[in-house]
């Protein structure tokens, strides 16, 4: 038995291999061999003391190297006060209009120019046709989870059991009982 699990979704829940609680994911063994499988919360996956993940798709690490683009700020908006009593003197006089962006006709004159600039830069540019598809993208390796020893330590006690009771089973059917005799030996016989 190999520690190497895959997440696998079913149509039915049954409880979790950890907390009981409900769940219908199952880690299954990686080798195909449907040895070991078991249910577990999505949740129980991203903790580092039940299991850890490998191979796949990574997330995306949060470098400096790639900074965020800057969020446009409203020009036209008023700048946020934040004293109490610019708060309350201004309560009766329509302060909460003050956050409204720009007008529905401003909204409608820029829309109408993005139009025209897209249709002016999609008229320049000369039709080209796609690039040849050279190779088709590599299938992504699953990801796969490690358990934690103490869980892997259980799960190999279960599989045991499970082998343990299944050979008893079958040791049971070709199992032979002696059996009564049938017949009277014949040197127990009266003569007559």
């Amino acid at each position: 038995m190999k520690n190497q699990y895959i997440v696998r979704a079913t149509a039915s829940e049954r409880p979790c291999f950890v907390c009981s609680k409900f769940s219908s994911v199952v880690l299954t063994s990686a080798d195909n061999s449907n040895e070991d499988w078991f249910y577990v919360c999505k949740s129980h996956l991203n903790d580092a003391n039940f299991c850890s993940r490998n191979g796949g798709a990574s997330p995306r690490p949060a470098s400096p190297a790639s900074p965020k683009p800057p969020v446009a700020k409203n020009v036209d908006a008023k700048p946020e006060s934040n004293s109490v009593s610019d708060l309350i003197s201004g309560i009766g006089t329509g302060i909460w209009n003050t956050w409204k962006g720009k007008s529905d006709d401003e909204k409608a004159k820029e829309k109408d120019k993005d139009d025209e600039s897209k249709k002016a830069a999609t008229s320049a540019q000369s039709p080209t046709p796609p690039p040849a598809a050279s190779t088709p993208p590599l299938k992504p390796s699953p990801v796969t989870y490690i358990l934690h020893r103490d869980f892997y330590y259980l799960r190999e006690r279960e599989v045991q059991k499970r082998k343990a009771k299944k050979d008893a089973a079958a040791r049971l059917q070709n199992m032979q009982f002696p059996e009564v005799p049938k017949t009277i030996p014949g040197s127990l016989t009266k003569p007559n």
